[in-house]
């Protein structure tokens, strides 16, 4: 069972509680250390985007664009789609030469609710740059540029990246 480990207050009161599992182990197996239930099955879904994001960084495709810190957060990371978000991932895409029109993540619904509001009272229309995953695209485009890998195929599990 998960163990919680951090609280979000306001002020003095707990308002939620974040759940879950440190395990650490060696390349060959042996644990080091562990917070709450080592054999606990949980599945990797977001836990995989910084090790998606290594060859951007490992080919020299971050440091050739111009990358700094925060398009590496976005590059490794979910967001929800607020403005800001949206706006880093459109300057990591004009940092390489593309528009949102490049992003093979979808179209989602903002996780952001003032942003969901917008789209859905028709002040704002649906963009790529608002999926969670578009900074994770945005940088595996990046990557796929710098290493001239074609970017119309860039999720299919055979493309090189």
């Amino acid at each position: 069972m998960p163990a919680t480990l951090a609280e979000i207050t306001r002020g003095e009161l707990v308002e939620s509680t974040r759940p879950g599992i440190v395990v650490v182990a060696d390349v060959t197996g042996r644990l080091l250390a562990v917070h709450s239930d080592a054999e606990h099955i949980a599945y990797f879904r977001s836990a995989a985007k910084p090790f998606q994001a290594v060859p951007l960084v490992e080919s020299g495709a971050a440091e050739a664009f111009g990358f700094v810190p925060e398009d590496l957060a976005l590059a490794c990371t979910s967001h929800d789609a607020t403005p800001a978000h949206q706006r880093g991932v459109a300057g990591i895409l004009a940092k390489i030469g593309l528009d949102e029109d490049a992003l093979r993540c979808g179209v989602a619904s903002p996780p952001d609710p003032h942003e969901a509001a917008r789209i859905t009272l028709g002040l704002k229309a649906q963009s790529p740059l608002q999926c969670e995953c578009s900074g994770e695209h945005a940088g595996m485009l990046a990557a796929c540029l710098h290493l001239d890998y074609p970017l119309q195929s860039y999720t299919e599990p055979d493309h090189p990246l």
